[in-house]
């Protein structure tokens, strides 16, 4: 897919894995965001559509959740595109009734609530994911923060989403409906 980094080739020795990946000269979409402290809307949705694109090709084709997206997993091409990297973390589901998963892991920041309570949780954690990097793009933050883990896992399961003042209407519609807690 073109928005999912390429592997080339892995092989091991006897203590570590090696992977071949596409090189994205573009770097990491967190050091871009860290040199602009946040995005407009019209940049921000241009990489959350590649991003839309990239989850719907791991979920329908791949079936594969990827439950780590953050802008430290998104990389840019040459072109300026988005490259989905590091998949870690992510879950094959390989039949219908493994779809749904309960490991608790990912970044806390970007963690929907059903990863944090240990619930069974399937591909709707990802499009959580979206909505927290999608407010970190807009905002320069993510939607939920404290001083400490959990602190953060409290105010993912029980603060009100705020949003600022200065985003668009579709803009809050969009992070309203995907950091929506149930």
């Amino acid at each position: 897919h073109p928005f999912v980094v390429k592997l080339f080739y892995a092989f091991q020795d006897q203590e570590k894995l090696y992977l071949i990946l596409e090189y994205a000269s573009g770097g990491e979409l967190f050091h871009h965001l860290a040199m602009e402290r946040m995005f407009s809307e019209e940049n921000a949705s241009f990489y959350m559509a590649e991003m839309v694109l990239a989850l719907a090709h791991l979920h329908q084709t791949v079936r594969v959740i990827y439950r780590d997206l953050k802008p430290e997993n998104c990389l840019l091409d040459a072109e300026g595109h988005l490259l989905l990297t590091d998949f870690g973390l992510s879950k094959v589901a390989l039949e219908e009734e493994e779809e749904r998963t309960n490991s608790v892991l990912g970044t806390i920041e970007y963690m929907a609530p059903e990863v944090i309570k240990g619930e069974g949780y399937d591909f709707a954690v990802d499009w959580w994911g979206l909505g927290a990097i999608g407010f970190d793009l807009l905002t320069g933050g993510p939607p939920f923060t404290g001083n400490n883990h959990a602190k953060i896992q409290q105010n993912i399961l029980k603060q009100k989403l705020q949003l600022p003042y200065f985003l668009g209407p579709d803009a809050k519609d969009l992070l309203t409906r995907l950091l929506r807690k149930e």
